[in-house]
């Protein structure tokens, strides 16, 4: 299993210290690699604002990590979000795009 989590070291509002956002289940024999594509869109990196009362995405720095669990997360990446966003839907899907493809885990 491919898993992939956000964190959010500085978060304005409580988070977990990591969120799953992407998972692929893969069966490998052993000795064998394959390549994984996990997406993350806009609502990835997003908390509900209660007193906005919407999704929002702060500016700032992230952390993307990838393993097969949340306790073995061996690549991890920095990733600095630079403007502030709204995370609706319709925006989200416009922001799509790849983030990582990874080899074996």
């Amino acid at each position: 299993m491919a898993q992939l989590y956000v964190s959010d070291p500085w978060a304005k509002a409580t988070r977990p210290e990591r969120e799953l956002k992407g998972f692929e289940k893969v069966r490998l024999d052993p000795g064998e690699t394959k390549h994984v594509t996990l997406n993350l869109d806009a609502r990835a990196f997003s908390y509900w604002d209660e007193t906005a009362h919407k999704w929002t995405v702060d500016s700032g720095k992230f952390v993307i990590r990838l393993g097969d669990s949340s306790e073995n997360t061996p690549l991890t990446v920095d990733l600095t979000i630079r403007q502030a966003c709204n995370a609706s839907r319709r925006a989200a899907q416009r922001e799509r795009g790849d983030f990582a493809s990874m080899q074996h885990l």
